[in-house]
C-alpha cells in the first residue's frame, strides 16, 4: 500500500485555472521543446517533415511563395516552380545578397497578378500568366523590402532611410518625386510591411507608421514608436499585428501603437546567442505560433501567440541541433519548409510525419516542484502519469518514454515508462520510491516515432518529521 498524501503535479499549464492552489504542486518550468500546448492545456509533439521537392540546387532554400502553384527560390538567386514536379522559371536570377522580400501585384480586379521580388540587387517581377521572370520597369532602386498599398508598389532598403513608390496601377512607373524619408539620427531602415493600408518602418533604435493621406505628399507620418528592432529579419506580420526582436534583445509585439515585451523568461537564452543580428522567423499560422531561428547558436524560439507560451524547438541527433528551416509558406492547406542545409530540398511539414525526415524528434519537458508544503522533507512514494496509450506501431511495437529525475539536485535517476501496446489503453503508469527531500526535478523524454502525449501528473508524498 502506497502512504502519503497525493497531489496534482499541475504540469497541464493552463488547464488547471480552477484548482484550489493548495490541491496542486505548480512546478517551475525549466525547459521545454519540441511540443504545443494543446486547447486542453497538455504538451503534444510539434509536426514532422519528410521531402516533398528536390530543386536539384545544391543550395539552401532561400524564400518559398505560396502563389499560383507555388514557388522557390534559393540562395543562389534561382526562381523554380514547384508543383507535382519542379520547373526552373526562365533564365534571370535574382541578384542581391539580402534575404529576398516580395509583395503579390494586382492593379485592378480584372488584370494579371505578378509577384515582385526585392533582395538588394535588380528589382524582379515573376508573372503568373504566363509564368515569367523578368526585371521589373520603371528602373526602381536596389530595394531589399518591398510591398504594395493601393495599387502602388513602396520599396526601401536601397538606402538608409529613404522610401520609394510607383504610380498608381504601375509597379513599372517610378517618377523622381515619389520619394520620401523617414527620420534619421543615424538610424537605418531594417525591415518594412504593410498592414490596414499602413506603412511600418521598423529601425534600430525605433518605428515610425505612415498613412495614405492622397494628395501631393501622398504618405504622411502617423506615429512614432520609441522601440527599434536588433534583427531585422526578425520581423514576423502575425495576427493582425507585428513581432520582432527588439534593440534590447527582447521579443516584442505592437499593441497598436505600444510595444509589449513578450519574452521575459527567455531573456538570458536570447542574449546568449551569437548571431542575435541575424534571427529570422516566420508565422506558422496554422500552428497559431511564430518561431524564430538562430542557426548559428542551435536555436528555435516558438512563440504561441493564443496562449502567450514560449518553448524551443531542436532537431536531435544524439545531441540538441538546429533546425533546418531557411523558409515557410502554407499553401493548399498544407505546410511547407525550405532547407537551410545547401540541398535544395523543400518539405512538407505536417503532424502526419512523427520524426524529422527520418531523425528522431526528442519531445521534452523539464520542470521542478517541490514535494510539500513549506519546505519540509518529505517521501516521495510514487508518481502516477496519465498518457496517451495504445501508441505502437508496425515500425514502434513497444514505444517508451523516459522519466529521469533527482531530488535536492542529487544524483539522476531514470526509469522508462511503457506507451502501450496496441489495443492497450489504460491510461496510467507509475513509477515508485523515488526518494526523500523537499524538491524534485523531473524530465520527459520521449524520442519514439509515436504521437505521445502526457497529461497529468500525481505526486504520492509522505511527510517526514515533526
Amino acid at each position: 500500500m502506497i502512504k502519503g498524501e497525493t497531489k496534482n503535479i499541475a504540469i497541464s499549464i493552463g488547464a488547471n485555472k480552477n484548482s484550489d492552489p493548495i490541491d496542486s504542486l505548480v512546478p517551475s518550468e525549466i525547459d521545454r521543446r519540441n511540443g504545443q500546448m494543446t486547447e486542453a492545456g497538455n504538451w503534444k509533439r510539434r509536426p514532422g517533415y519528410a521531402e516533398q521537392w528536390d530543386l536539384e540546387n545544391t543550395k539552401p532554400v532561400h524564400l518559398l511563395i505560396p502563389e499560383a502553384n507555388g514557388f522557390a527560390v534559393t540562395t543562389d538567386g534561382k526562381v523554380y516552380q514547384i508543383e507535382s514536379s519542379v520547373a526552373r522559371v526562365g533564365t534571370l536570377s535574382l541578384a542581391g545578397s539580402a534575404r529576398p522580400t516580395y509583395t503579390l501585384y494586382q492593379a485592378t480586379s480584372t488584370s494579371a497578378k505578378s509577384i515582385i521580388m526585392a533582395d538588394g540587387g535588380t528589382v524582379m517581377q515573376l508573372g503568373l500568366a504566363p509564368t515569367s521572370l523578368a526585371v521589373l520597369g520603371g528602373s526602381p532602386p536596389a530595394f531589399r523590402f518591398i510591398d504594395v498599398v493601393d495599387t502602388r508598389v513602396v520599396g526601401c532598403g536601397h538606402n538608409d532611410i529613404g522610401f520609394r513608390w510607383s504610380e498608381l496601377e504601375n509597379p513599372a512607373s517610378w517618377p523622381v518625386a515619389n520619394n520620401n524619408s523617414v527620420l534619421g539620427d543615424g538610424e537605418i531602415i531594417l525591415n518594412f510591411k504593410v498592414l490596414r493600408r499602413n506603412l511600418y518602418f521598423f529601425k534600430t533604435k525605433s518605428a515610425e507608421i505612415w498613412s495614405n493621406i492622397g494628395g501631393t505628399n501622398v504618405f504622411s507620418r502617423q506615429a512614432y514608436i520609441e522601440k527599434g528592432i536588433g534583427a531585422g529579419y526578425s520581423l514576423v506580420q502575425a495576427n493582425d499585428t507585428f513581432y520582432w526582436l527588439n534593440n534590447d534583445w527582447e521579443f516584442t509585439f505592437l499593441e497598436g501603437i505600444s510595444p509589449k515585451v513578450i519574452s521575459t523568461r527567455y531573456a538570458k537564452e536570447i542574449r546568449a546567442c551569437s548571431d542575435k543580428g541575424d534571427i529570422y522567423g516566420f508565422d506558422f499560422t496554422a500552428e497559431r505560433l511564430i518561431r524564430w531561428f538562430a542557426p548559428a547558436s542551435n536555436k528555435c524560439f516558438v512563440f504561441d501567440y493564443v496562449t502567450s507560451i514560449f518553448s524551443e524547438d531542436n532537431a536531435w541527433n544524439g545531441t540538441w541541433l538546429r533546425m533546418p528551416i531557411n523558409s515557410y509558406m502554407e499553401r493548399h492547406g498544407e505546410a511547407y519548409i525550405g532547407d537551410l542545409e545547401p540541398s535544395g530540398k523543400v518539405y512538407r511539414w505536417s503532424r502526419d510525419y512523427l520524426d524529422d525526415n527520418g531523425q528522431d524528434i526528442r519531445l521534452y519537458r523539464k520542470f521542478a516542484a517541490p514535494l510539500g508544503e513549506n519546505g519540509a522533507e518529505y517521501r516521495a512514494n510514487r508518481v502516477r502519469f496519465r498518457v496517451k496509450r495504445g501508441e505502437a506501431t508496425n515500425t514502434e511495437p513497444s514505444p517508451k518514454a523516459i522519466v529521469a529525475w533527482r531530488i535536492d539536485r542529487g544524483d539522476r535517476l531514470t526509469e522508462d515508462i511503457d506507451l502501450g501496446a496496441v489495443g492497450e489503453h489504460d491510461p496510467y503508469v507509475d513509477i515508485n520510491n523515488l526518494g526523500i527531500g523537499r524538491e524534485i526535478e523531473m524530465e520527459i523524454i520521449e524520442t519514439d516515432a509515436v504521437d505521445y502525449l502526457m497529461t497529468h501528473a500525481y505526486l504520492t508524498a509522505e511527510r517526514l518529521g515533526a
